[in-house]
């Protein structure tokens, strides 16, 4: 089997020519010069990348890599009696999780600190991986089990890889040969110390991201079972850790038991799909992913405190005069223990210079159970937050300390920017009355649905965005990639992101934190998804209704800190008032405006106002320079979705590709005969008739595809994109503030 080396690690930290990059304040990220990064996307990539997802060797992929997409996991006879009841009996103790767990300092940084208890331990490194024993009961492993080490968080796909298991996930038509994995049920195992420093201490387990479901054990006894990616479970342990001693904690992952039948031309992972969980794309709309993957999707961690911690933060921006900001700031306090006599250390830092812009003590009650700490706050003379291109984006600490008499129980701390984000009424032109134009999913016709006129901090300003699917097409995400990715839009002046409920992901932490710091509003999607087809909505990835809740109400409590959040919609091509969709959207509703009500909710994208404007399709691809008028005129207030496909960068289609299809013979004008020719290029494309057939037309126009090869062909397509892109925005932006 030909074996290329990955490149899931490749990604740099800046886009300057400056390899030295001149770091800002803060920001202590490693940095590579854009000339070297042009360097790695060459046909030099090839040969570097080998470190995260590098090549494994013949010799040591004899084993897995021999393991074709025919071979399942053990029948049920073959397993003993019992073994899969007790597994359904387990999978109904589901555990559910309150709110998320704020990031505290990690252990070995709090020496230094006044945060007394208030830490946490990440369980990044020193993993051990292993496919289930189904002939064993849940939760046991034999002596002989065959450990990988790996890092963590990591879809099994990618670790298996790193580990050198399998051979490259990417190259040349290796999915099809891997589909195995994700049929079979995982267990990661890891073992850990509780420092003596934390005797006396609340401490709590916390997964960020589970993918998909699990069961969970410490030192062999059953903690529960988690549904849904997006953060839990969280469990108390305290009763059940000593410091000083070795614990071990075992995490069985569990294989998603609908049709998992992959749909390799195309989109799609299989129907009767019950989860909400992301249907990862990758960078290049040509290259759609080709697994289903299984992990952890974000980090574990433990976090300790005292008797009563604190979590939730969240500080909104209420009101905007001349020279100050009223804000409103508030985080839950849950107590394990009696009632006591709460002391909260609260102040705001201007994170420019360190300086603290407002302080207060004061002393509440702290009751058992889950209360309160609020505030109105009038910040004088504050620094504003604006989106790329219009200002800065300076950024605030909240920082809030819990203290029983003097012994501090707990310290948490929050980011936030003062702003007012708003979507008002567009423009309306008496020369060009608002019309309602409907389209493949029935359009709301509530007026006030068609607000669309971004405004901020009173300002109107002209949105330029673009859908993120996500920075990985198997979510082994990095800092390092998103930080890349998210630059590079800032430097092309896009000013926001809309996550597409089509991909249905709710992103790291870092990744908001990275759209707070470069001035990208975040359009976020909730994880629903027609699947192509406008009645369809039960095709969506749906989730049993608790595990949506709950999935839902840990996102918002996320996403409400960040000033780059803009605006909340129920997921993408659907329609929103069809039969049996409304205990899911109302729910979301529900606990989005509970928890979050200073942003604006809208049902579905496109809905109201918005629009996806690809039909009609022989329009779009011929060379009428007037299509766009005699198609939509100003019937539509926000386009939220519209693309022009493109080949993939030669250099990327080398590291990935065949030799064999990167020949030199012509492409010739017939795309159904190329794809015939081309097996690993045409499996790999997302949507292969969209993808290819519709711009063959209009790439044929910068020259003769009887004659060029491949290369020419991507640069054809490349111009072709530029082309159609800048004249589609020319046209877009020629109607602020209309459209």
């Amino acid at each position: 089997m030909d074996d290329k080396p990955g490149f899931g690690a490749l990604f740099p930290a800046d886009l300057t020519d400056d390899a030295s990059g001149g770091e800002a304040k803060g920001n202590n990220r490693s940095r590579i010069s854009r000339r070297d990064w042009l360097l790695l996307l060459g046909t030099g990539a090839a040969t570097l990348g080998t470190s995260a997802a590098g090549a494994s060797s013949t010799a040591s992929t004899a084993g897995a890599a021999q393991k074709t997409e025919k071979e399942t996991p053990p029948s049920a006879a073959a397993v003993p009696s019992g073994v899969f009841e007790e597994i359904d009996k387990l999978k109904a103790q589901r555990v559910y999780a309150e709110t998320p767990v704020q990031a505290r300092l990690e252990y070995q940084e709090t020496a230094a600190s006044s945060d007394g208890k208030a830490c946490q331990i990440s369980l990044r490194e020193d993993w051990d991986l292993a496919e289930a024993d189904n002939a064993l009961p849940p939760g046991k492993y034999s002596e002989k089990t065959d450990w990988v080490k790996v890092t963590m968080p990591r879809p099994v796909q990618y670790a298996l890889m790193e580990a050198g298991k399998i051979p490259n996930l990417w190259y040349s038509d290796n999915f099809k040969r891997l589909q195995w994995i994700q049929k079979r049920d995982w267990h990661l195992r890891r073992r850990f110390t509780i420092p003596q420093a934390w005797n006396g201490s609340t401490i709590r387990l916390r997964f960020d991201g589970m993918d998909y479901r699990g069961m969970v054990w410490l030192d062999g006894v059953f903690l529960g079972t988690h549904e849904g990616m997006f953060g839990g479970p969280t469990f108390d342990i305290t009763s059940k850790v000593t410091p000083g001693k070795q614990h071990e904690l075992l995490v069985r992952l569990l294989h998603e038991e609908h049709d998992m039948k992959m749909v390799f031309v195309g989109m799609g992972h299989g129907s009767n799909t019950t989860t909400a969980k992301p249907d990862a794309l990758d960078l290049s709309y040509v290259w759609g992913n080709r697994y289903r993957t299984i992990g952890l999707y974000q980090p574990i961690r433990l976090a300790a405190t005292g008797q009563a911690y604190m979590e939730a933060p969240l500080v909104r921006t209420e009101g905007l005069a001349p020279k100050s900001a009223s804000l409103w700031a508030q985080a839950m306090i849950t107590n394990t223990g009696k009632e006591f006599e709460g002391v909260v250390e609260a102040q705001i830092i201007d994170l420019s210079n360190q300086q603290v812009v407002w302080q207060e003590t004061s002393r509440q009650k702290v009751t058992p159970g889950d209360s309160f700490w609020e505030r109105r706050i009038t910040l004088e003379k504050p620094k504003l937050w604006w989106p790329n291109g219009l200002g800065s984006q300076p950024l605030y600490m909240l920082e809030l300390k819990l203290l029983n008499g003097k012994e501090p129980m707990d310290t948490i701390r929050s980011r936030f920017g003062v702003r007012t984000l708003e979507m008002q009424r567009n423009a309306v032109d008496p020369e060009s009355p608002r019309i309602h134009v409907s389209s493949y999913t029935r359009q709301t016709h509530e007026d006030e649905a068609f607000r669309y006129l971004w405004v901020v901090n009173g300002r109107p300003f002209y949105a330029k965005g673009t859908c993120w699917m996500t920075a990985d097409d198997v979510l082994a995400l990095t800092p390092q990639r998103e930080e890349w990715l998210i630059r590079a839009a800032k430097m092309n002046g896009a000013n926001l992101f809309r996550l597409n409920g089509g991909t249905s992901i709710f992103e790291t932490e870092e990744f908001y934190n990275l759209c707070d710091e470069h001035g990208i509003i975040v359009w976020q999607e909730l994880p629903l998804s027609s699947g192509g087809e406008a009645e369809s909505w039960h095709r969506t990835n749906t989730a049993p209704l608790a595990v949506w809740r709950e999935q839902i109400r840990q996102g918002v409590l996320r996403f409400r800190q960040h000033p780059s959040t803009g605006v909340y919609v129920g997921g993408n091509e659907f329609d929103a008032f069809g039969e049996g969709i409304e205990p899911l959207l109302g729910v979301a509703r529900e606990i989005l405006a509970g928890y979050d009500g200073g942003r604006p909710f809208r049902m579905a994208s496109p809905c109201g106002g918005d629009w996806h404007a690809y039909a009609p399709f022989p329009a779009i691809w011929t060379a009428d320079e007037n299509w766009y008028h005699k198609v939509y005129g100003r019937g539509h207030y926000f386009i939220s979705e519209w693309s022009f496909c493109n080949f993939s960068n030669l250099s990327l289609l080398k590291r990935i590709l065949p030799a064999t299809e990167l020949d030199a013979k012509s492409v010739g004008y017939d795309q159904k005969a190329f794809l015939a020719a081309h097996p690993a290029f045409r499996d790999r494309c997302a949507e292969p008739d969209f993808s290819t057939g519709e711009m063959w037309n209009l790439i044929s126009t910068y020259g003769d595809l009887s004659k060029a090869n491949i290369a020419e062909m991507v640069e054809y397509s490349q111009m072709a994109e530029a082309r159609r892109y800048g004249y589609i925005f020319e046209h877009w932006r020629a109607q602020f503030p209309y459209t």
